[in-house]
């Protein structure tokens, strides 16, 4: 599978030991930039190393109006201008209100001249990101002119070759469900959805076993880039993937994806789109997302039997929609019970969970918009009452194995004696990785259960974890571990 750091400022940031970064981050400011304006003109001197803390950003041509790039939460911009001291050759302007860390090339140099070794980590920290973004570039390139899967072993050739009549099969009935629909007032039979979900599900399973097994990067690149050509027209015809695959907040599963997939609710464009969202949402991965909610309700639900009618405090950290507290409330004679803290980076997600509460619930819920890259390396604090359960059930997918522990070393240091902690990642065992990696562009890091135990045991709370639980679909785990 394809590994790509979905927030290159990890890189930086990751690279770097904890005192460098906080001499980083000590010369920084913060720089709010309204919707439409620009933080870096084309043919601009470069004055600044840029992270986009909240809000969207766009790389935009200077000759065409093209947008190139969408930067959301955690993006990085302006450290090629820096490292090769060459002017901009991009504009990059606000989508919409954002929140950028400006870390100025005066002060860099500065830093440099006054602690060159630091000097010298940071510029180190600087060529991974660049190497990151080009090995990147690379992939795509390699991906659009190498398409045709005809190297590796005989078997693994015999193996693509047999996908890709699978394909060519399904593409052909997908056509002949399409006419029948035509003389049916555009409506698809019901036997006939069951029978394409079927094989689309076969199909995905089938993707995923082949690409997995390809140990050449090269040829796995090849492989995935026909997949891509072959399938992306068809997937972009469901709301849900067309959603996934544009990333409109810069990330596919942020809230209003995760509102959706909660919903249900299949829809798309012509006679074939409703029916190919449905089958994107029977994947696996969808069915291990709405798995989530009634798993953390139930988890939130033993922490406030736990406390045998005390108050609870629970936090939810990347909060997204947060319908499990929703739902958990719902279930409760009396939610003063209940005190919930809602985290985002992203206001337009606190926005849609405040537009919910009701005058029962608002006393119950109080909304924190934060970093939690900030949080995690403890550059910002935030001022919460020993809380009993503190959970993530769709943010660490996207982070390196450093951040997690400092994000447990951050929760540890939140929780009361014999609060929790609940983190949800995706598990290798993902049937639709495939799908997600190569066709949606949605590379995440899966972990395994060795790998959750062994980043608890390496954070503040010094050991394994307490337990580990499965969604009903096997695709995602959740390391459930206590402060003693």
């Amino acid at each position: 599978m394809r590994t790509r750091t979905p927030f290159p400022s990890l890189t930086l940031l990751g690279a770097l030991m904890p005192a460098d970064v906080d001499r980083l981050l000590g010369v920084s400011r913060e720089q709010q930039v309204i919707s439409g304006h620009l933080a870096v003109r084309a043919g601009g001197a470069p004055s600044a190393v840029f992270i986009v803390l909240e809000g969207l950003m766009e790389v935009v041509s200077p000759r065409t109006s093209e947008v190139l790039a969408t930067l959301g939460p955690g993006e990085i911009f302006g450290e090629m201008g820096y490292v090769r001291q060459q002017p901009a050759s991009a504009d990059v302007r606000a989508r919409e209100n954002s929140l950028l860390l400006v870390i100025g090339t005066a002060e860099l140099d500065a830093l440099s001249v006054e602690d060159p070794p630091l000097g010298m980590r940071v510029h180190r920290a600087l060529a991974a990101t660049l190497a990151a973004r080009l090995r990147v570039s690379n992939e795509r390139l390699d991906r659009a002119l190498a398409l045709r899967p005809d190297a590796g072993t005989p078997d693994e050739i015999d193996a693509v070759t047999q996908l890709f009549a699978r394909i060519t099969d399904m593409k052909a009935e997908l056509v002949a469900v399409d006419r029948a629909a035509l003389k049916a007032d555009g409506i698809v039979a019901e036997a006939t959805a069951t029978v394409v979900r079927e094989a689309f599900t076969s199909l995905v399973h089938e993707m995923n076993a082949v690409v997995s097994a390809l140990d050449d990067e090269p040829q796995r690149s090849r492989v995935g880039a026909r997949l891509q050509a072959e399938l992306l027209p068809y997937v972009l015809l469901s709301d849900m993937g067309e959603r996934m695959y544009a990333k409109p907040r810069g990330y596919a599963g942020d809230y209003l994806t995760i509102a959706q997939l909660y919903a249900d609710v299949s829809s798309g464009s012509g006679r074939l789109g409703p029916l190919l969202d449905r089958c994107l949402r029977d994947q696996s991965a969808g069915s291990a997302v709405r798995n989530r909610r009634p798993l953390l309700a139930e988890e939130i639900g033993r922490a406030i039997a736990g406390r045998a009618g005390q108050l609870t405090r629970v936090t939810s950290l990347a909060c997204g929609p947060a319908q499990e507290l929703f739902d958990v409330f719902a279930s409760l004679d009396d939610p003063a019970i209940l005190q919930a803290t809602c985290l985002d980076i992203d206001a337009e997600a606190l926005a849609y969970v405040r537009a919910r509460l009701d005058d029962r619930l608002a006393p119950c819920v109080c909304l924190e918009q934060a970093n939690l890259v900030y949080l995690a390396l403890g550059r910002t604090t935030l001022d919460l009452p020993p809380q009993h359960l503190m959970y993530s059930i769709g943010l660490i997918d996207y982070f390196n194995d450093r951040f997690v522990v400092n994000l447990l070393n951050f929760i540890h240091g939140c929780l009361a004696p014999g609060g929790q902690v609940i983190l949800g990642n995706f598990h290798p065992s993902n049937p639709t990785r495939a799908l997600m990696d190569e066709v949606l562009d949605w590379p995440l890091i899966h972990r395994s259960e060795d790998d959750m135990h062994r980043l608890c045991a390496q954070s503040a709370f010094g050991r394994p974890c307490d337990r580990i639980r499965f969604d009903p679909s096997g695709v995602n785990l959740f390391a459930i571990a206590s402060r003693r």
